[in-house]
């Protein structure tokens, strides 16, 4: 994997669950297991983009580079195209594939990690993420425009049985991978052509609240993820 960088994004503030990125999971803190994931993966560069001062402070090992992120991206609203953003134009970024790992995701597992790898490396993708099975009824669902109603697809779906409707999918967070340089033309992974993997783990989770913190650590402690 010596042609891409695996970046790292956490940040000290949480008002779901704080401190939930160093705080123990499974006998080890948050962060340590993406960390561990990456380098199960073969990932050799790999960058944290934190604004946590236990981090930005410390020697962690060679492998491992600290992206100092400025107080303006560590806040509630900042998205990730910021953040990301932030990361493609510093000295850190020095491949042209970037894969990105969100600590909050621990239940991703390293097969669908090579997996997203290896549908990226067809080319035929301009950015590949891993998806989840959802809920198939939510293609019944419509916005309102005054009092019209705008199925989401089609409003053929509003009046088939569930059965019928095709299957669902939604990001899940555990993996996203693109081009560095596709990104500094888009800045925001909504854009271009998108591939994705099913993720291997059912359902996958994304730590927001203390109540998945409990949960995924409990999925994770009962051997059903890696």
């Amino acid at each position: 994997m010596k042609h891409y960088t695996a970046v790292i994004p956490m940040r000290a503030g949480s008002k779901g669950c704080p401190g939930k990125n160093e705080r123990i999971f499974s006998g080890k803190p948050l962060y340590q297991h993406t960390l561990d994931q990456a380098r199960s993966s073969g990932f050799s560069d790999i960058v944290i983009t934190t604004d946590i001062e236990s981090l930005t402070s410390q020697r962690l090992n060679d492998d491992i580079k600290i992206l100092q992120r400025p107080p303006h991206l560590a806040l509630d609203e900042t998205t990730m195209d910021a953040v990301l953003s932030h990361f493609v134009d510093s000295p850190l970024c020095g491949t042209d594939k970037i894969i990105l790992l969100q600590v909050t995701s621990p239940l991703r597992q390293i097969e669908d990690i090579r997996k997203a790898v290896a549908l990226f490396e067809t080319g035929r993708f301009d950015l590949v993420l891993s998806a989840s099975k959802a809920e198939r009824g939510v293609l019944k669902y419509g916005l309102s425009r005054g009092n019209e109603f705008l199925p989401l697809i089609s409003a053929g779906h509003c009046f088939s049985n569930r059965a019928e409707l095709p299957p669902v999918y939604r990001p899940d967070g555990g993996i996203f991978i693109f081009g560095k340089n596709w990104f500094r033309g888009t800045r925001s992974l909504g854009a271009g052509c998108i591939g994705f993997i099913e993720s291997s783990f059912q359902p996958q989770m994304d730590i927001d609240t203390e109540e998945d913190f409990r949960a995924a650590e409990e999925l994770f402690e009962a051997g059903k993820a890696e």
